[in-house]
């Protein structure tokens, strides 16, 4: 950035209590790099013309921290989202990253890599890699032939294998919604599937973190936790990494929304 204007970090108006602490940490490491940045939510963001203005400064970009399913919503605060992007949009003022990215965090794109059509495109080394690093998944309404080596009748399928099997919103972030069968009884298991809309759910093959042991004390001792690594590629190249723990005698479900703990990856010796 350069000039005067400034980087809002926004949130939805209704998370932004529980969001502000790690925003004002990231405008203050921002700041650092001499980037005038403040965390805000939607509600402050007032434009005017070709003017975003937020607690009384000029907004120059918007850091989005809200998903698009926040916005899909009929109530006051949804509508009163879409009027604000709108604005933006019309005033030129850039929105990182845009909702439009939105759609590769719809789990129904991954189970896309297990679609019939798509697979009969991939070359095999393109299938093994996606059979070793993708798990199984469908769309809860997944047509007939429609999703590679699943069964005609997807939800008595999932009503079979509870104990291998993992519910989750098709839209969602930090493990909210997220059901693992083997967690659940026969009885709730049944009512989750054929209760919810399956247009917005999939089922994907429960995967099993093994164990960890990290440090606990200063003394050396430690205590064992599932861990997930996320590694991020850039222009095909290593990008930086985080990952999410949680206690092994908790749930599987290793998530913000479950209590696990979260971090920065750290790398050592040369990046490739």
């Amino acid at each position: 950035m350069t000039g005067p204007d400034a980087v809002a970090l926004v949130d939805t108006e209704s998370s932004y209590g529980e969001t502000r602490p790690v925003l004002d940490v990231v405008a203050s490491c921002l700041q650092q790099y001499g980037i005038d940045a403040f965390s805000c939510h939607l509600g402050d963001l007032v434009v005017e013309g070709d003017v975003v203005i937020a607690h009384g400064r000029r907004v120059g970009l918007v850091h989005r921290y809200f998903t698009l399913s926040e916005l899909t919503g009929t109530g006051s605060e949804a509508q009163a989202g879409r009027d604000v992007l709108r604005g933006l949009a019309a005033s030129g003022t850039p929105v990182v990253s845009p909702l439009s990215t939105s759609c590769f965090g719809n789990k129904r794109s991954l189970a896309l890599l297990w679609s019939s059509e798509v697979r009969s495109s991939m070359t095999p080394d393109e299938i093994d890699v996606v059979e070793r690093l993708v798990p199984w998944l469908a769309p809860l309404d997944a047509r007939p032939g429609e999703i590679h080596d699943a069964p005609d009748d997807i939800l008595a399928f999932c009503l079979a294998q509870r104990d291998g099997l993992v519910l989750k919103p098709a839209f969602g972030v930090g493990g909210k919604g997220v059901v693992i069968g083997s967690e659940v009884t026969d009885e709730q298991w049944r009512d989750l599937v054929l209760g919810v809309d399956p247009s917005r759910y999939v089922v994907q093959r429960a995967i099993v973190a093994m164990p960890e042991a990290l440090p606990k004390d200063a003394l050396g001792a430690t205590s064992s936790w599932r861990v997930n690594y996320g590694v991020f590629h850039i222009g095909h190249s290593f990008g930086g990494g985080f990952v999410r723990a949680a206690p092994a005698d908790g749930s599987r479900v290793i998530a913000e929304h479950s209590g696990a703990r979260m971090g920065c990856l750290f790398v050592g010796g040369p990046c490739v």
